[in-house]
């Protein structure tokens, strides 16, 4: 009997990634390579950029493999926007191959997938989505993306811990160690987000509801963690879990790489 071959549209990709958390199962069926990929490569080519081309198709052509997607990804399935995710995974992509300050090349990079993004072949401009799918520079061009990355991942991911954590006590002590990661992040946007402006993030507000210090008992994080502990006293995880004596030390937010010129 012949072997099935493994999906290579992106919603299969999507709908068959091992990965848990949403946002780590939509930049895994982004990664992934296919050997159809290659159907794109005459596409990508038509408008080259300066340095690098070869590197950057290779986002051109996922990134068409998802265009073909983009109505269904953006027609209310979803509840989270996945243009956003897309544009930090193509920017983090860029960033990867040109360096953060390499802003001129990385703006190019952006537009070669405009191009891609305008060719009616792959997706018709009649469509009302189709202003969705189009690569958005501006989007993720801040100082501090990273963080914001950060926040917004987490921010789509707690949509899918908190529905499922009281079924599963081990998954959520697993899931409440992640989110005793991101205390310190949400320091940083405590800190630039009383006034609202360029430095706050506009899905910030939808983010606050998910602060650790509310979620954390929402979850019964520390009941769970007693539980885990009394099974294993060697087990030191999670002692700077929110509302513990001790200040949060996991993940704290480092240097953040500067953006783009354009688009606070």
């Amino acid at each position: 009997m012949p072997t099935k071959p493994n999906p290579t549209d992106f919603l299969a990709l999507l709908q068959n990634s091992t990965k848990e958390l949403n946002s780590e199962k939509f930049y895994d069926a982004l990664e992934r390579d296919s050997s159809d990929l290659s159907k794109y490569n005459e596409k990508c080519n038509e408008l080259r950029v300066r340095t690098k081309n070869d590197e950057v198709n290779i986002i051109c052509t996922k990134f068409l493999r998802y265009l073909k997607n983009c109505e269904v990804l953006n027609n209310g399935s979803y509840k989270y926007d996945v243009s956003r995710l897309l544009n930090y995974w193509v920017y983090e992509k860029l960033i990867n191959i040109y360096g953060a300050d390499n802003t001129e090349e990385i703006r190019l990079g952006f537009s070669k997938l405009q191009y891609a993004w305008s060719y009616q072949e792959f997706y018709p401009k009649k469509n009302p989505y189709y202003e969705k799918c189009k690569p958005n520079l501006d989007m993720v061009n801040h100082n501090d993306w990273k963080n914001r990355k950060e926040l917004y991942d987490y921010c789509i991911n707690y949509e899918f811990i908190a529905p499922m954590c009281p079924y599963f006590d081990d998954a959520c002590t697993k899931h409440c160690e992640y989110i005793n990661g991101k205390s310190e992040l949400y320091k940083h946007f405590e800190s630039v987000c009383p006034p609202k402006g360029s430095d706050c993030p506009e899905f910030y507000d939808n983010c606050k509801k998910y602060h650790p210090n509310i979620v954390f008992n929402a979850l019964k994080c520390h009941e769970k963690i007693k539980i885990e502990r009394d099974a294993d006293p060697g087990a030191g995880s999670l002692r700077d879990s929110p509302g513990s004596e001790s200040e949060p030390g996991a993940d704290r937010v480092g240097p953040r790489s500067p953006g783009l010129p354009a688009g606070s």
